[in-house]
């Protein structure tokens, strides 16, 4: 079983998008751990947040598409990933309001 750990300091906060109110902000550090072909995400909660939704794309900056929606702890996982495949992450919050922008991007290469 081969694992990864990378620990990321995502430095930029999330821009909210039009229609929220309040401070929704995905920031704070970030572990993705990878084993076999399964992406496990943690990262540190967002004040005014009630949930997560986590995107992925295969190219840097996006488009990313919706994987996991609704994710009430700060964690997730992807179990749908391929070897050799490099993916990019982001994270919104979310709230009654709406959704804020994406986190900073976090990138994870399968073995």
């Amino acid at each position: 079983m081969r694992h990864l750990t990378l620990f990321l300091l995502l430095s930029a906060m999330a821009l909210a998008q039009q229609g929220i109110q309040g401070k929704v902000q995905f920031t704070g550090s970030t572990t993705v751990k990878v084993t076999n072909h399964t992406v496990t995400l943690y990262w540190t909660a967002s004040q005014d947040a009630n949930t997560y939704t986590v995107y992925r794309g295969t190219i840097h900056g996006g488009p990313y598409t919706r994987i996991i929606a609704g994710v009430a702890p700060t964690t997730a996982i992807d179990q749908n990933v391929l070897h050799g495949m490099t993916y990019y992450y982001v994270v919104r919050a979310v709230n009654a309001s709406g959704e804020s922008g994406n986190s900073s991007e976090i990138v994870v290469s399968i073995p």
